[in-house]
């Protein structure tokens, strides 16, 4: 199903250990963010004002099946379309420990198209570029509504503390958009990076056959037991162990 390589395009992402021991609980408002290593790659952006008022991009979090995990993308104003995170994501794979814990997230790769097909969420109608989303490990305690407010404080101070020149529209946390009846990994991530994490997650402790033979971490990721049955059997052996090289 995903030829003989499999190939993870886009996905930043630091060790897993590291995002366990991460201190979550603290406040991005209440703590400096480090300073910058070189000088980066500057991106020219500007506030859109309006009868006095900035427009600002919305900041949308989401919680799914796998517990303790919050995905989030970031919306421009007035049209459907990303915002502007391109600068952001920039910096953070360059050094990916270094600015996890003030950006709020601990990778981050492309959005799934809503009709469920294995192909990613374009940023824009009739534009090629992929819309981001952004995925965090919960701290003891931490909601999603905390994870989205901490993710909307840290990309907005990001880009006016290391940009001053130009600074971005701010990011506001809007809202939970958890649905009732949480959505399995899948709803979010495309195939590919739906491995990458399940590998991450259970790599260690678990083969591919015995987690495909696993009906509950399969439904968790898959939706259920047939479907990521199917996906992980299809997956040779070699396309497997590749993921660990990522």
């Amino acid at each position: 199903m995903f030829g003989t390589i499999l190939v993870i395009v886009s996905l930043a992402y630091i060790p897993w250990g590291m995002v366990k021991n991460a201190k979550e609980g603290e406040k991005s408002n209440d703590t400096d963010l480090p300073a910058k290593k070189k000088s980066p790659t500057k991106f020219k952006f500007s506030p859109i004002a309006s009868k006095n008022k900035v427009a600002c991009n919305s900041v949308f979090a989401y919680s799914s099946r796998l517990e303790n995990y919050v995905f989030m993308h970031a919306k421009r104003p007035g049209k459907n379309a990303n915002a502007f995170t391109n600068y952001h994501e920039k910096e953070f794979d360059e050094d990916p420990v270094h600015w996890s814990k003030y950006l709020g997230f601990h990778f981050h790769t492309r959005r799934r198209v809503l009709n469920g097909s294995n192909d990613y969420l374009r940023g824009a109608d009739g534009k090629p570029w992929p819309w981001p989303i952004f995925v965090k490990q919960l701290g003891d305690g931490e909601s999603v509504d905390a994870a989205g407010r901490f993710f909307a404080n840290g990309m907005t101070r990001f880009s006016i503390e290391q940009d001053k020149d130009h600074p971005q529209l701010p990011f506001v946390y809007t809202k939970d958009l958890t649905p009732e009846s949480k959505k399995p990994v899948d709803a979010y991530l495309m195939d590919e990076d739906c491995f990458m994490m399940l590998k991450k997650i259970y790599g260690a402790e678990y083969s591919k056959e015995e987690l495909a033979n696993d009906n509950t971490i399969m439904a968790i990721f898959f939706g259920d037991k047939e479907t990521g049955r199917a996906l992980l059997i299809d997956m040779v052996d070699e396309e497997w162990f590749s993921i660990v090289e990522n």
